[in-house]
């Protein structure tokens, strides 16, 4: 699905997992398929016998990580703002000390 949505071959997409090298132009555009970013995807150095995909992971399991992560940041943004909001209702009830 993924080779499809970027424009490569399966077998392209195959290489970049085992690899772990892809240019900047394919990286691109398997970011935008994952609705992430490049420097998203770069957060995550790759060393010299490192790989960027484990073999077991499929794009599918990675994409649904993604998907997680992502939900997970909109809660704790959610949160965060929530308490903030609690925070000022509290400031502005409270007594001047």
């Amino acid at each position: 699905q993924l080779a499809d949505e970027i424009g490569k071959t399966r077998g392209m997409v195959s290489h970049i997992e085992r690899q772990g090298k892809v240019n900047h132009y394919t990286l691109k555009d398997i970011a935008k398929a994952l609705n992430t970013t490049v420097e998203r995807i770069e957060q995550y150095p790759i060393t010299k016998n490192e790989r960027v995909f484990d073999t077991e992971d499929t794009i599918d399991k990675l994409t649904t990580k993604i998907q997680q992560l992502q939900r997970e940041i909109e809660l704790l943004n959610d949160l965060v703002n929530h308490q903030k909001k609690i925070i000022g209702l509290l400031e502005k009830n409270l007594p001047e000390m």
